[in-house]
């Protein structure tokens, strides 16, 4: 019976360990790795409450309870089972950094050991010997209630920051929505300039509508060229999507615009990290490849803007940046 008690309290302990770190790492991934982490870690959270109930049963019939340490026990078990969920269940629908995730984070890590520790205490003599019943139920129950009550004392606020967020994508969401019904109300004559100012966020649906819409425009080759002439770097970010073809007119405002990109991100002294403009540099990275891979020699530019990027502190993004851009000039990557 020790063998067989020690085997599924070593298991139980295994789960606490693996349930802990799940719960610190539930917004660390895209929405699917955080889904499968979450999904994992609420199926060996039940699997863990039901390894400690069979714990706790196995040490109340090795060595019968007093009346109140079976309501203690009951007591022990429920609460802490019931405010370990609650506790996952909030951290799932928080998000990285809101108020009260370190602390859920505290009660699933720390709830369960006190439930081991009254296991232990009920099966091994040695154990119950060296320390009398009314202390061992307070070192139990006393942490237990306190850590399960977190929970459901932080669940009404915490569930307002999760509906304030909510609110606040849905009113996102909303204006999105209502920008691409304008975009989509405009003439058929409109220039391709107008439309570029919805462009500065590239995932979003208003970004979409704008470039299909531009796609569209009778004089869009002619635009594009006039504005890469221009220096309009807003144009030269979304050129690879616009379905226009490659000319020397083209070509050589893409240049210029590459180095008026270069000479706009040089950073002033000291120079931020690389992180900081790190989003934003990347929205050129498709464009500029587009103007290499349709016969436009624009290797000069890109090394100017490798050059600038070199002015940022040295870091793995900014290595990772300034490689694609050796790649793009047929230079090899460096070590």
């Amino acid at each position: 019976m020790t063998i067989f008690f020690s085997i599924l309290l070593l298991l139980a302990s295994l789960l606490i360990f693996a349930v802990g770190g799940m719960a610190f790492d539930f917004h660390k991934s895209d929405a699917a790795g955080n889904g499968m982490t979450q999904g994992f870690a609420f199926l060996l959270a039940i699997l863990l409450w039901i390894l400690l109930g069979v714990l706790l049963l196995i040490s109340g019939t090795r060595n019968k309870l007093p009346g109140v340490s079976v309501l203690i026990t009951l007591l022990l078990y429920a609460g802490g089972a019931a405010g370990y969920f609650v506790a996952l269940n909030i951290l799932k629908e928080l998000a990285s950094g809101d108020r009260f995730e370190f602390l859920l984070r505290i009660v699933v890590v720390a709830c369960p050991w006190a439930v081991v520790w009254y296991c232990l205490w009920n099966f091994f003599p040695g154990v119950r010997a060296v320390v009398p019943t009314m202390v061992a139920n307070c070192v139990a129950v006393v942490p237990v209630l306190l850590l399960a009550a977190v929970p459901w004392l932080v669940q009404g606020p915490a569930n307002a920051i999760m509906t304030a967020r909510r609110q606040a994508f849905q009113d996102a969401y909303d204006k999105q929505q209502k920008l691409v019904l304008e975009i989509n109300a405009l003439p058929a004559d409109t220039p391709l300039i107008a439309f570029l100012g919805h462009t500065d966020s590239p995932s979003s649906d208003a970004s979409g509508a704008a470039i299909s819409r531009m796609r569209t425009l009778a004089r869009r080759q002619t635009e594009t060229e006039e504005l890469l002439h221009k220096q309009d770097t807003r144009v030269l970010r979304v050129v690879s999507n616009l379905d226009v073809v490659m000319t020397p007119a083209l070509c050589e405002g893409g240049r210029q615009s590459i180095r008026k990109l270069a000479e706009q991100f040089k950073p002033a002294a000291p120079a931020p990290p690389f992180a900081s403009v790190e989003d934003k540099l990347n929205t050129y990275t498709t464009s500029i490849r587009w103007l290499r891979d349709n016969g436009c020699d624009c290797k000069e530019e890109i090394g100017a803007f490798e050059r600038t990027v070199r002015l940022y502190p040295e870091s793995y993004p900014r290595k990772w940046f300034t490689d694609y851009l050796l790649e793009l000039q047929g230079k090899p990557r460096e070590p």
